[in-house]
C-alpha cells in the first residue's frame, strides 16, 4: 500500500511541473507543428522560394549559352549558304555574259550568212540596176557620137544597104537619110565588137594567161568552177542548202563584178610600167578599119578624134554585155527585135506618134532591149528599151526621116 503514493507522485502535477522546458518544447504544439502538414508545406515553400532565387540565373546562363551555340551554328550555315549563293550568282553572271557573247556571235554569223546568201545588190553598188541603166545609156550616147554622118563624110551607100538588108529590112537607103545610115552603123559596131569578144572568150589558148589573156582565162575558170559547184549542190548531201545553192550565183557575181571593174583596163608589167591592154589596141584598130569601109571622115583631125573613141566603146560594151549583165540575178540579157515585129512602146522606143503605132511595125532594131526574164511578164524587169526604126505596115519604106 505504501508504494501507490510514489506511483502517483510520478504523475502528479508537481512531477509534471518539474519537467524541463526542453522536454516540454519537444512535446509542445510548436514542436508538433514541425511535423504537421502545414509545417511541411511551409518548409516546401521555403525550399521552393530558395530554389527560385537561384534557378533564373542558372537558366538564363544556360539559355544564353544555347543561344550563342545555336547562333554560331546558324551563322556558319548562313555564311556557307551566302558563299554558295555568291558563287552561283557569279556563275549565273558568267553564263549570262556567255549567252550575250554567243547571241552577238550568232547575230554576226546570221548577218554573215545573210550577206553570203544574199544575191541582191546594194543601192550604191556600181552594178545596181539604176547605175547599170545609166551606163547602158552612156554606151548608147558614145555609139551615136562614134557613128555620126554629118559634115564632110563619104558614105558607101551600097555597102550600108547590104548591111541593112542583112537585118531583114527592105528599105532603100539614100544618102540624104543620114539618121538611118547612122542607125545601121550603130548596129554594125555592136555586131563587130560582139564578134571580137566571142572570139576572145572562146579561144583563151590564143592569148597569154598572164598578159592579154587574163580576162578570158578568168571567165573560163569561173565557168568551170560554177558548173562544179552546181554539180556539188545536186549530187552531194548536206545541211547547208542555202549557202551551197547560192554558191554558183555568188561566184558568178563576184568574179564578173571584179572583171566589170578591172577587165581590159590598162596593164601594169613587172617594172610597174603602164600601157593599154593589148586586146583593146588590136580590136580598136580593127573596128576603125571596119567602119571606115562604110563611112569615111574627110577631115583628118575630126577623123582622129572619132577613131580615138573606138577603144573606150569596145571596153564599155564588153564590160557591160559580158561581165556586168552577169552580175545581175537573174542574169540580164539583150534581145534584138526582128523586122516586121509589132511595135510595143513598153519595151521599144523610136520616132513615132502614138496614133501611128497601130499602123507601124519594126523595120530594124539598132540597139537591143536590155532586160531580165523578158519572156516572163510577171517577173520581167527592163533596164533600157530597144531602139528601133519603124515602117508603115503597108510600105517597104521606113519612117526614120
Amino acid at each position: 500500500m505504501a508504494s501507490q503514493p510514489s506511483s502517483k507522485s510520478k504523475n502528479s502535477p508537481s512531477s509534471q511541473s518539474k519537467s524541463s522546458p526542453s522536454s516540454q518544447s519537444k512535446n509542445s504544439p510548436s514542436s508538433q507543428s514541425k511535423n504537421s502538414p502545414s509545417s511541411q508545406s511551409k518548409n516546401n515553400n521555403v525550399s521552393h522560394q530558395s530554389y527560385n532565387k537561384v534557378k533564373p540565373n542558372q537558366t538564363s546562363s544556360k539559355l544564353n549559352t544555347d543561344y550563342e551555340q545555336k547562333y554560331s551554328e546558324l551563322k556558319v550555315q548562313f555564311d556557307g549558304i551566302s558563299k554558295q549563293l555568291e558563287e552561283k550568282n557569279s556563275k549565273i553572271q558568267d553564263l549570262e555574259q556567255k549567252i550575250q557573247d554567243l547571241e552577238q556571235k550568232n547575230s554576226k554569223l546570221h548577218y554573215a550568212l545573210e550577206a553570203a546568201t544574199d544575191v541582191r545588190l546594194l543601192d550604191d553598188d556600181e552594178n545596181h540596176s539604176t547605175i547599170l541603166k545609166k551606163d547602158i545609156l552612156d554606151l548608147q550616147y558614145s555609139l551615136e557620137d562614134y557613128t555620126k554622118c554629118k559634115g564632110k563624110v563619104n558614105i558607101d551607100i551600097p555597102a550600108v544597104q547590104k548591111l541593112l538588108t542583112g537585118y531583114g529590112s527592105k528599105t532603100v537607103i539614100t544618102e540624104q537619110n543620114k539618121p538611118l545610115i547612122q542607125a545601121v552603123l550603130q548596129r554594125h559596131v555592136i555586131e563587130q565588137i560582139n564578134g571580137y569578144a566571142k572570139h576572145y572568150f572562146k579561144n583563151p589558148e590564143n592569148y597569154n594567161k598572164n598578159i592579154d589573156g587574163t580576162e578570158t582565162y578568168v571567165i573560163k575558170t569561173a565557168k568551170e568552177l560554177t558548173e562544179l559547184t552546181q554539180y556539188l549542190t545536186k549530187h552531194r548531201i548536206g545541211d547547208d542548202d542555202d549557202s551551197v545553192k547560192v554558191l554558183p550565183i555568188i561566184l558568178r557575181q563576184k568574179i564578173c563584178a571584179a572583171l566589170g571593174n578591172r577587165g581590159f583596163n590598162d596593164m601594169v608589167d613587172h617594172k610597174s610600167q603602164i600601157f593599154p591592154h593589148r586586146f583593146i589596141i588590136q580590136v580598136h584598130d580593127n573596128l576603125n578599119k571596119e567602119i571606115d569601109k562604110y563611112r569615111k571622115i574627110i577631115d583628118p583631125k575630126k577623123s582622129e578624134g572619132v577613131e580615138g573613141m573606138a577603144g573606150d566603146i569596145i571596153k564599155k560594151f564588153i564590160t557591160l554585155f559580158y561581165f556586168r549583165f552577169k552580175v545581175q540575178e537573174p542574169i540580164a540579157d539583150y534581145i534584138w527585135f526582128n523586122h516586121n515585129r509589132e511595135i510595143d512602146p513598153s519595151y521599144m522606143e523610136g520616132n513615132w506618134d502614138d496614133e501611128e503605132i497601130d499602123n507601124n511595125n519594126v523595120d530594124f532594131c539598132y540597139f537591143p532591149l536590155i532586160a531580165q526574164e523578158f519572156k516572163n511578164e510577171s517577173k520581167r524587169h527592163i533596164y533600157t528599151l530597144a531602139k528601133i526604126v519603124q515602117k508603115s505596115i503597108n510600105s517597104t519604106e521606113n519612117n526614120s526621116h
